[in-house]
């Protein structure tokens, strides 16, 4: 499967699109671990220059949240308390770079860290999208 993201800046209202491939999402019994490959392809010419910051990874994988299982509130598989402090599940891990479902209203809500390029953008979204498809 494919995972698209179309990610729309706070600051400037940039779009950005890429995908990543072999993107899967593991059963209950595996805490719905998500993997996918770890570089993606960018579907808008200017997103390619700010590689590496856009990657659910960044280059150490200190913060990668691939082969990471999905936390919530009531089943957090952290141990940092991740969804209590950033408001919402998802793939964490050292909480995160990216979070699509966090509380709003929190700082670090709906962020893509890095997604302009800079060290210092913390890379708040007015609006994200997530699609999976089936890989051709």
């Amino acid at each position: 499967m494919d995972l698209l993201f179309i990610l729309e800046s706070k600051a400037n209202r940039e779009k950005h699109k890429f995908k990543y491939k072999n993107f899967k999402v593991g059963n209950e019994a595996n805490n719905f671990e998500m993997t996918f490959d770890f570089y993606p392809e960018y579907l808008d010419d200017d997103f390619k220059d700010h590689l590496p910051y856009k990657q659910l990874c960044n280059e150490d994988e200190t913060f990668c949240h691939n082969n990471t299982n999905f936390s919530t509130y009531n089943k957090d598989h952290t141990g940092n308390k991740c969804p209590q402090i950033y408001g919402g599940g998802w793939w964490y891990n050292k909480c995160h770079h990216v979070s699509l479902t966090g509380d709003r209203d929190l700082y670090l809500g709906y962020r893509w860290k890095y997604l302009n390029g800079s060290v210092k953008d913390e890379g708040l979204l007015k609006n994200s999208v997530m699609m999976i498809r089936p890989t051709e």
